[in-house]
């Protein structure tokens, strides 16, 4: 004898509350997956991006000077993490036609611009000869160009 199943009764507020945790666990899953990309795409912004950037004839030392730099600022700014994030990921996309990389190329593009703008709210003298700040609004100014090409 097999059993006939039972209607599942819903009502609204289970529905909602339902609806709000299915919301809640793709923002998880979108913000887990987010975090396990960052490596993966600040290495290729290091290995594949970056060379881009700079004038194939500069001198050696300002090629790794220049990097190092990025990579030992990307740790106090975050704004800076984010331009290289909006970069290396606009870069994927443009080589794998990845959609994903697009939207999370612009996600890290608006945390990015979020972060600067939290900086120059500050005390602007302190920044006068920031690099990080610096470096941070040049790659966004080049991941504008590359995004309207």
């Amino acid at each position: 004898m097999s059993a006939t199943p039972r209607p599942v009764v819903v009502d609204e507020t289970t529905a909602v509350a339902t609806t709000n945790l299915c919301f809640l666990s793709a923002a998880t899953a979108h913000r887990q997956l987010c975090d396990d990309l960052e490596p993966i795409i600040k290495r290729h912004f290091a290995q594949n991006y970056y060379q881009l950037l700079i004038l194939p004839n500069c001198s050696e030392e300002f090629f790794y000077g220049w990097i190092a730099d990025i990579q030992k600022l990307m740790v106090q700014y975050k704004s800076l993490k984010f331009s290289v994030l909006a970069c290396g990921a606009s870069h994927l996309h443009f080589v794998d036609a990845s959609s994903m990389m697009q939207e999370l190329s612009l996600t890290y593009y608006s945390n990015s611009i979020k972060g600067l703008s939290e900086l120059l709210g500050g005390e602007l003298s302190e920044l006068e000869n920031d690099n990080g700040v610096l470096m941070s609004v040049m790659l966004l100014y080049l991941h504008g160009v590359s995004v309207s090409c």
